[in-house]
């Protein structure tokens, strides 16, 4: 009994007395890579919080953006989520004073779409009043309907002389040159002056009269 217990008391500290075998490769990579990161996460909480301490301005500032960023998700107190507002909130806001009658007329008649529609409506009336006036006999003297005919051919004349002086270049001639580059123009122009000779052969009493209903023919043929 007593060899026995010695013999175990013996193996018992030779085991302790000798070293604990060497952990794998990857084990011990793993636990230093632990070991720098828990001591890097250490070392950037204790910074964090001695700049905290330095600088509460800047915390300050953090915590407003925080706040600011939170409330632009918030639906506001008036609102129902869609964009509409109750009544309190147009109480409080009241809706802006209505244009006044003369800035109403202004801004209908200047937007691109009266325009267009003007023009259309005007140029279509221009075309049946103008073939009317050469499916009658030609009087001495204009009447009505050819006098609204040459009051348009007018006013379309003075329309492409504006549009030559409101081009971009400087010069008359380089305005000119820009404009004549389109042959629109330069058809339009043409027929307007055309318009205007057959009209001063129309007003002449004798034969210089069907001479210039023909050019008026002429003239509605290109329009």
């Amino acid at each position: 009994m007593d060899e026995n217990a010695s013999s175990l008391s013996s193996d018992s500290s030779s085991s302790a007395s000798s070293p604990s075998p060497e952990l794998p490769r990857s084990q011990r990579l793993k636990r230093q890579i632990s070991v720098v990161a828990e001591s890097i996460q250490r070392l950037t909480s204790a910074g964090g919080a001695t700049e905290t301490q330095q600088n509460p301005r800047r915390a300050a500032v953090d915590d407003a953006d925080a706040n600011r960023d939170q409330t632009l998700f918030e639906t506001p107190p008036h609102s129902n989520g869609f964009g509409d507002y109750d009544d309190g909130d147009m109480e409080q806001n009241p809706p802006m004073r209505q244009l006044r009658a003369k800035k109403k007329l202004r801004e209908f008649y200047t937007a691109p779409i009266t325009k267009f529609w003007l023009w259309s409506i005007t140029y279509f009336a221009f075309l049946i009043v103008f073939t009317y006036t050469m499916l009658i006999a030609t009087p001495p003297t204009p009447e009505w309907h050819e006098i609204y005919v040459i009051a348009f051919m007018a006013t379309f004349g003075c329309e492409k002389i504006r549009e030559i002086f409101a081009s971009e270049p400087v010069k008359l001639r380089q305005k000119l040159s820009v404009w004549s580059s389109s042959i629109w123009n330069c058809c339009d122009a043409f027929f307007v002056i055309f318009f205007f000779v057959a009209l001063s052969l129309r007003l002449q009493d004798g034969h210089t009269l069907e001479v210039g209903r023909v050019f008026y023919c002429l003239n509605i043929i290109y329009w």
